[in-house]
């Protein structure tokens, strides 16, 4: 039997929690946590806030955005220490089937009989369902139901198309029979590493969606909403209390950090100007409620008008 022993783990995640390990490097063409790394917890969503009048304020997914504009594989590493990876399997998998093995199961105990595994996304965690394996066409096949970041299809895809590249420590050859750990478990996160090139065509196709949203003149008016819209999917609100006597908190349950970040910026869209600062040095991502702000801190501001003044003072 699948042993559900992660919820404990998990169960907050979906009252905000990511998680990620606090060293990664770029080896091989993944992006894995370092040798010795310790897995840890953050909240995301507790990093998001309102601005308030004329107050210029920097969001969590703003990194994601400058960091496309600084790539390189040290750039990619130190955010994915502080931030983790984005969750790409997570984000695209509905339902993962893992090939069938012959082992006790809870199902007829005491007999050795012929199982396979399925673990399902729910709206609120990752769970881990046995069943009978007769054999016949009626069984289902090793492999992945996913919709591909930005696509709204439901594809079916052996694990050695696709799952498995996120998973570089298991040998091709065994790619379709091996026993993937569930998603979320601290042994998923110990054996999941995201494919550099993965990595930054998700980031491309966020900075797209924001780009789609915030330069209007330069994309279709039909696609505006439409890739913000399917990356944000499977993003909820939860209801959730910390403790018995403590009030309830309203959360996010979000199959990956990319789909909270999508629905951050949705928010801020709906409420806020996302701006480029106009300082030429700096030139990252802000929020503003106010019509006239041109940067993200006071400090830009300040060094923009001392670059004017010394310009001024020049030309006279």
């Amino acid at each position: 039997m699948v042993q559900d022993d992660t919820y404990a783990l998990q169960r907050k995640f979906f009252g905000d929690l990511w998680y990620h390990y606090d060293r990664y490097e770029v080896r091989d063409g993944w992006i894995r946590p370092e040798r010795g790394a310790k897995l840890l917890q953050y909240e995301p969503w507790s990093l998001y806030a309102q601005p308030s009048g004329k107050r210029s304020i920097k969001q969590p997914y703003h990194a994601l955005l400058d960091l496309a504009a600084h790539l390189n594989a040290d750039a990619i590493a130190s955010w994915c220490s502080q931030n983790g990876l984005l969750g790409i399997v997570p984000h695209a998998a509905e339902m993962v089937v893992l090939a069938a093995q012959t082992r006790q199961s809870q199902i007829a105990v005491g007999n050795d009989i012929p199982v396979f595994t399925r673990y399902v996304r729910t709206p609120q965690r990752w769970v881990g369902i046995e069943s009978l394996y007769h054999g016949s066409s009626h069984s289902l096949q090793p492999g992945v139901f996913l919709r591909r970041l930005g696509a709204s299809d439901l594809s079916f895809e052996p694990l050695s198309a696709w799952w498995s590249k996120f998973f570089p420590d298991v040998p091709p050859d065994e790619a379709d029979h091996f026993q993937y750990p569930l998603p979320f478990s601290p042994a998923f996160w110990k054996m999941y590493a995201e494919p550099v090139f993965e990595f930054m065509a998700a980031m491309k196709l966020f900075q797209e969606a924001i780009d789609a949203l915030t330069k209007p003149q330069q994309f279709n008016q039909s696609a505006r909403e439409t890739l913000i819209n399917e990356l944000s999917k499977g993003v909820s609100p939860v209801l959730y209390s910390p403790s018995v006597r403590r009030r309830f908190r309203m959360g996010w349950a979000s199959p990956s950090l990319l789909a909270s970040f999508a629905a951050m910026a949705m928010l801020d869209l709906t409420r806020n100007r996302i701006l480029i600062c106009s300082n030429k040095v700096c030139r990252s991502f802000f929020v503003s409620q106010s019509t006239k702000a041109r940067y993200c801190s006071p400090r830009c501001r300040r060094t923009a008008q001392m670059r004017r003044r010394r310009k001024r003072n020049a030309e006279r």
